[in-house]
């Protein structure tokens, strides 16, 4: 997620350290950083939210809240510290809401009369541009801002556009072939697909007067399913996708309202909340005991109290929790010791031996992979390249019941044909590579006689009339004699590993004790494969 230097600022009080620091400090505590981009006078950073945080950390609020704990300056400025009461709903509001499926855990709307759609200010385009969204109108660019400000989506129809009955129009809420769909109840009209995008019937325009405002919490699974089957991946769908809680929509609905009344004026006229289970508010515990043992360390409690402080995670007694709304990760106590580790510091812990279990005895050595890793070290050290070619092929025992391409529908039963096409197309780049001759190996599973196996598999590359030679040799040692024809009609044959390590020096050294079974010297090709 692009996130602007600016606009963090507005959280705080005390001024951010420049761009690097930042960078560093998210970095090593918190999330990668992909790049970071000057934008006029503002810096942006692309910041690569873990899944597991996609959740809180998909907005600026989130990313300053992970500032403020990594580097121990106060939020001052958050807009999730109040609560998310919302107005009692007027029975006269005409607007009602139905909700039809479990997928969809609250919708609130929320009707503002006589605004003004035109354009944004300056400083709300330059905001959002910064980001890489683009401006649209003021009642669009609100509902934006707030999903990038807070992380919570919102949409905004025009009511003149939803027939009314008795003077009142439904938002209903169902599914439709699987997917969750936002209906116009009393025309049977799709408004948009929930938690991807609005539809054109509803559109917000220059002569809107009347807004309904949606915040809504939809079922992630349920998102990316509908936008990967309508190929329509929207920055709503994205933080749909990661799950976002329930109570986020209530923070969501006042602040676009506000940010919208403020504007493009008008009046808000009410609130409809269908909230049918309410989200639970966890607590989980841990002890200083248990945290230093996981960690290895030897922290105190204030030392333990001051990381928890820092993440706003007020704790009681023997660090017992109670774990804010927004925070859906925190579920057991292995997770609290994660934040304990982070923001004291990974470079803080020391690195400690992994002491075996006594009882366990001796570890037992898969012989697999030690034959693997030995041959590995070995081929590479003489200047081979592993590749990993598809276990798909044209032919083999075992066919493939969910295809993946008409070309290959069954698991190989070895990897000469893989590999001799990657030395083919190395080859052609050899000089661009500065090197004389290419050198590749491969180890990897095979499926041949009705069995899944580990093989070997090498290719050298060397010139043909080298490959003949050293073919003729061979046959010639094991006939006791030169029968040059001879030798041509069995090029292919097989040949000893011992006898091509005495008759070419250049060839690979494979290890003793490792299963590899025959040495073969392809004459038109000039390679030598080990299987």
């Amino acid at each position: 997620m692009r996130i602007s230097r600016k606009w963090l600022e507005k959280f705080f009080d005390a001024p951010l350290p420049e761009a690097q620091k930042i960078v560093d400090a998210l970095t090593f505590h918190a999330f990668e950083i992909e790049s970071v981009e000057k934008v006029a006078a503002d810096d942006v950073l692309d910041v690569k939210v873990t899944p597991n945080r996609g959740h809180d950390c998909l907005c600026h609020r989130g990313i300053a809240k992970e500032l403020s704990a990594i580097l121990n300056i106060p939020l001052t400025h958050d807009p999730l510290s109040g609560k998310s009461d919302l107005p009692a709903g007027k029975s006269d509001l005409p607007v009602s809401v139905s909700i039809k499926s479990d997928l969809c855990r609250r919708y609130i709307a929320v009707l503002v009369r006589g605004v003004k759609v035109g354009p944004s200010p300056k400083w709300l385009r330059e905001r959002l541009e910064a980001v890489g969204a683009r401006s649209i109108n003021n009642i669009v660019d609100a509902t934006n801002f707030v999903m990038l400000n807070i992380g919570q989506p919102l949409h905004a129809f025009d009511i003149s556009k939803i027939k009314s009955q008795n003077s009142k129009v439904n938002i209903e809420v169902r599914e439709e072939n699987g997917r969750l769909m936002i209906t116009d109840g009393h025309a049977d009209k799709v408004l948009g697909v929930a938690g991807v995008k609005g539809g054109p019937e509803s559109l917000i325009t220059e002569s809107t007067t009347d807004v309904i405002l949606e915040s809504a919490n939809f079922d992630g699974i349920s998102v990316r399913k509908t936008s990967a089957a309508l190929k329509l991946r929207t920055d709503a769908s994205q933080r749909f996708e990661q799950g976002i809680p329930p109570e986020l929509a209530g923070f969501g609905a006042l602040c676009g309202a506000e940010m919208i009344q403020n504007l493009a004026g008008g009046e808000i006229a009410g609130f409809v909340d269908v909230y049918p289970r309410p989200q639970e508010r966890r607590i989980v515990s841990v002890t200083l005991e248990k945290i230093n043992k996981v960690l290895g360390t030897d922290l105190s409690e204030k030392e333990v109290s001051d990381a928890f402080a820092r993440l706003g995670l007020k704790s009681e007694g023997n660090f017992t929790v109670r774990v804010p709304f927004e925070r859906l990760d925190l579920e057991i106590p292995e997770d609290l010791i994660e934040e304990v580790a982070r923001i004291v510091g990974y470079d803080k812990i020391p690195a400690l031996p992994l002491e075996p279990d006594p009882s366990l005895g001796k570890p037992p050595v898969n012989p697999n992979f030690y034959a693997a890793e030995k041959t590995r070290d070995e081929l590479m050290s003489q200047g081979y390249s592993e590749v990993y070619t598809s276990v798909f092929a044209e032919r083999g025992e075992r066919a493939v019941l969910n295809k993946v391409g008409g070309g290959k529908p069954y698991l190989r039963d070895g990897l000469i044909p893989g590999l001799r096409d990657a030395l083919e197309r190395n080859s052609r780049h050899k000089d661009i590579l500065g090197l004389k001759k290419i050198k590749l190996f491969e180890i990897g599973t095979v499926w041949k006689d009705g069995e899944e196996k580990i093989a070997l598999s090498a290719f050298l590359q060397i010139p043909v009339h080298r490959a003949r030679r050293c073919v003729l040799d061979c046959r010639k040692n094991r006939r006791g004699k030169n029968n040059s024809k001879r030798g041509r009609t069995t090029a292919r044959k097989n040949i000893t590993v011992r006898q091509v390590r005495k008759e070419r020096k250049d060839v690979a050294r494979v290890p003793s004790g490792v299963p590899i079974l025959r040495a073969h010297a392809d004459r038109a090709g000039g390679e030598r494969n080990y299987t």
